[in-house]
Formats: structure tokens, sequence, C-alpha cells
């Protein structure tokens, strides 16, 4: 079986898993903007790493 996988697909599928987790407390983000933004760039870099982590690890998810 050949299916092709779209990396948009992925993005929204890693979107939504990621808000489910999360759950509402964090909806607007001000929280997460707020926490990692007192670490200053390596806030940023962290945010950047875990947005990387989730993409990988639900694109795998969805293909499997």
């Amino acid at each position: 079986m050949s299916e092709k996988t779209s990396l948009l697909n992925i993005i929204r599928f890693a979107g939504a898993y990621i808000a489910y987790i999360i759950g509402s407390g964090f909806a607007t983000g001000q929280e997460i903007i707020q926490y990692y933004t007192a670490y200053g760039v390596q806030g940023i870099f962290t945010v950047l790493l875990f947005a990387v982590c989730f993409i990988y690890y639900n694109y795998n998810f969805a293909k499997a």
C-alpha cells in the first residue's frame, strides 16, 4: 500500500495533537510566552526544538 503523506497534513495533525495534550490552559499561548521569554533566546530555541520533536513524532505516528 503506497500512500502519500502531505507535510501540511502532518503539521495540522501535530498542531491538533499538541492542542489536545496541552489543553485550554495554554490555549492563548500567553503562559508559554511568559515562561520561555524569561529564559531569553535560549527559551525560543527550546520552543523550536520541541516543535520539531512534535512534528517528527506525529509524522511517524501518522505514518504508522
